[in-house]
């Protein structure tokens, strides 16, 4: 009986041993592992846009008419990376996040009551702070709130014949509402101030319906 005893003992011991094996350790003298946190697959394609709304540049000339007679618009398209809420609520120091196709090593990590989550002391110590609007993902914010863009490519787009350009990037006037066809014009008074932190498009059915600008500090 003590013999079939021992052996059990032995058996129970050598099981907590290689349990103990996979988990994660802070000991000195051996490498814990650590989580690395990539975003979202981009679901933007620039080839088939349709039904959405999406941040856009443009520069004077690049609202034409086409050989059918139709307004076009050529339109450079941004996204930005973002990340799952999940998976960044899980974030600690020493995990890796990758930020524009490289490992970020995360040596500090600060949670703000804003919301923000600051990696690295942020932006003014090399670092960068990730926020959230709809408490499904986190993306890379800079100063005044910008996004972090990147450019996806130029397309060109037809225009609506109900095309409106809506203006509101000056805080003391009133918005102003352009047409398709003022941008053809030299003397429509229209700011060429177009960048994808402040201007954006609605599609629909593969058409430019509406653009905006917004005010940016």
């Amino acid at each position: 009986m003590k013999k079939v005893l021992s052996i059990i003992l032995v058996l129970v011991l050598s099981i907590g041993l290689f349990a103990g094996c996979g988990k994660e350790t802070t000991d000195a003298n051996s490498s814990a592992t650590h989580a690395v946190i990539k975003p979202l697959s981009e679901t933007l394609d620039i080839n088939a846009l349709d039904n959405c709304t999406v941040a856009v540049s443009l520069e004077k000339g690049d609202v034409k008419v086409s050989d059918s007679g139709k307004a076009v618009m050529d339109v450079t398209v941004y996204s930005y990376e973002v990340y799952d809420m999940v998976d960044v609520a899980e974030l600690s120091e020493k995990d890796v996040i990758v930020r524009k196709n490289e490992e970020v090593k995360i040596k500090e990590l600060e949670r703000l009551e804003s919301g923000i989550v600051r990696i690295n002391g942020g932006e003014e110590k090399g670092g960068f702070d990730l926020a959230s609007l709809d408490s499904t993902v986190y993306f890379e914010v800079g100063a005044n709130d910008a996004k972090a863009y990147y450019k996806l490519g130029k397309v060109t787009l037809s225009v609506s014949d109900k095309f409106e350009y809506v203006d509101e990037s000056n805080l003391n006037a009133e918005a102003k509402i352009y047409y398709a066809e003022d941008f053809l014009k030299d003397d429509s008074g229209i700011n060429y101030n177009f960048t994808p932190n402040n201007t954006s498009i609605v599609i629909e059915n593969g058409t430019i319906i509406k653009m905006n600008k917004v005010y940016i500090p």
